[in-house]
């Protein structure tokens, strides 16, 4: 590209000499534009004062000085024309695995019973860490490999666990007492009922106690029966309200939360980038347990779903679009090869139910003594829900869904490793064809450019000079007169400015530079090439 611009600009810078003496060869001009030619053919800046200096008089030459200008951008457009990118390259005999779950069962097989008690301690430590760890925001990452730091998986569906809440505040009416020194407010949702009070003391000298519901929280599993299971873990009813420790009776509106914890199908999307997990959830979508009805224990459909090697009730579960009209229970084997079927310990699960219920059901109050400042609050779990992600409970909600997902099922015994693909980063070049246009289009333009000053040039009179840059011929064909003994370069400019002349032959046959007066008077009839009149204007 140097050299196509070098040769470029040599055509062009010739061809506005030539177009010189084709302009002060049509009629007398400024002596001055011949200062602005030469200047042109040398660079960007003179081509800019030819452009503003003879304009739309010579249209041709000042085409040549925006060539010239526009050339100025080659190199840059040049230089974005290769471009070297980044991307990642799939490698493969590198380990590049991501935890995932298809079944959830967190007892302990036990030849003799089928079951062992570790198994329920186990899930009780695993819940109640998840519990915790969501609350503070602090989930567990899933577990991976990646050998190289940089890989990637299809969309992952795994068992997990969903949260789903309604905020009830302003459409479920408390129930409260008439306030003497206590005020107590029930309420009922979905059968489940929950109590907020606000109570104070007897007023005495300065000893006035008041005690203020924080955070009331009843939770209960549904009962699903014999028949099917909805992957319900908890319902969950919370009141918050929110009302100052100074005022004796609650706001007219309580806080009121309805939750619902279930198991269910997350989709993810993950990457790791520079050895940093990056996962995102993509959908849910809830999951139902055909023929495993969990009433209390285990269910009472006869074992139907008996694990056959571990002595205990498993059960399959459908997405709601996927439910088969009919289950053969002896397809089991088949149907736990099947990517759409998830599978969970019915005693587990049903453990797992109880234990989060208790473990939920709590309430935070505070006591404030008049008088000496004193002020305590009780229940830490409660606190933590009450205090954590600034009194969003929804969100507090979503978090213990998420903890329970990966703590307790993505890292449970029954998880499996989903193979994905390791990458490793690569430098390639870039051609981009479009940063070529300028480049590509100044050069055409300057061939075209050279075409129109050879066309110009042999037009008309066969006596055509073809000078272009040459100083001989300025010196060969010099302006004569008396007045022009000048000796500072300000004194000749200024003449220039004055004087008009014109390439053209004297009474003598002579060829020069003709001053306007009497030695262009007899040329006043000649006639000039139309081509050339078209485009040089007086």
């Amino acid at each position: 590209m140097t050299l196509a611009k070098s040769a470029m600009l040599l055509i062009v810078a010739e061809g506005i000499s030539q177009l010189k003496w084709v302009y002060f060869r049509e009629q007398s001009r400024r002596l001055y534009d011949m200062l602005h030619f030469d200047n042109a053919s040398r660079g960007p800046w003179g081509a800019a004062e030819l452009m503003w200096s003879v304009r739309w008089h010579a249209v041709i030459a000042s085409i040549g000085a925006f060539i010239t200008i526009v050339a100025l951008a080659m190199d840059p457009f040049t230089q974005q024309v290769i471009a070297y990118e980044t991307t990642d390259r799939n490698v493969t005999g590198v380990a590049a695995t991501f935890r995932n779950a298809r079944s959830y069962d967190d007892r302990l097989p036990n030849s003799s019973s089928g079951n062992d008690i570790r198994g329920d301690l186990k899930m009780q430590l695993n819940v109640t860490a998840a519990i915790f760890s969501g609350i503070s925001q602090a989930t567990q990452k899933v577990a991976f490999t990646c050998g190289t730091g940089n890989c990637t998986w299809p969309i992952i569906h795994t068992l997990g666990v969903c949260s789903s809440c309604q905020n009830l505040t302003g459409t479920t009416k408390p129930k409260c007492s008439t306030p003497t020194y206590t005020e107590t407010c029930n309420i009922t949702y979905n059968g489940i009922f929950v109590q907020a009070s606000n109570k104070e003391s007897q007023p005495g000298p300065q000893w006035t106690t008041s005690e203020l519901t924080l955070l009331n929280i009843s939770s209960e599993y549904p009962l699903s029966g014999n028949d099917s299971f909805n992957g319900s873990l908890d319902h969950i009813l919370a009141v918050l309200p929110n009302a100052d420790t100074a005022n004796v009776h609650f706001p007219s509106s309580i806080n009121t939360y309805s939750c619902n914890l279930s198991l269910c199908q997350k989709s993810y999307n993950s990457t790791v980038v520079n050895g940093t997990l990056i996962e995102t959830l993509i959908s849910t979508s809830p999951l139902t347990f055909p023929l495993c009805g969990l009433s209390g224990s285990l269910s009472s459909t006869g074992n139907t779903w008996l694990d056959p090697t571990t002595q205990v009730e498993t059960c399959p579960g459908f997405l709601d679009s996927n439910i088969p009209q009919s289950l053969d229970p002896t397809n089991r084997i088949a149907m736990l090869t099947d990517p759409s079927i998830f599978w969970i310990n019915a005693a587990t699960v049903q453990e797992m139910r109880i234990f989060i219920r208790d473990l939920m059901s709590n309430q935070s109050t505070s006591t404030t003594t008049a008088g000496t400042g004193a002020y305590s609050v009780d229940k830490s779990l409660a606190n933590m829900l009450y205090y954590s992600n600034s009194g969003d409970y929804v969100e507090t909600m979503n978090g213990i869904a998420e903890a329970l997902s990966n703590n307790v099922i993505r890292h449970g015994p029954n998880a499996t490793w989903q193979s994905g693909t390791a990458q490793v980063p690569t430098t390639r070049l870039k051609v981009i064809w479009g940063w070529l246009t300028l480049p590509v289009g100044s050069v055409v333009s300057s061939v075209v450019f050279l075409g129109v000053v050879i066309l110009f040039s042999s037009a008309g009179d066969k006596r055509g000079v073809v000078w272009k840059s040459s100083i001989l011929a300025t010196m060969f064909h010099r302006l004569e007169g008396q007045d022009l003994d000048k000796r500072t370069l300000e004194e000749m400019e200024s003449t220039a400015k004055e004087v008009r002349v014109r390439l053209g032959e004297d009474g003598e046959g002579n060829l020069g530079l003709l001053r306007e007066g009497g030695q262009i008077a007899a040329l006043n009839g000649a006639k000039d090439s139309g081509i050339r009149r078209r485009w040089f204007r007086s």
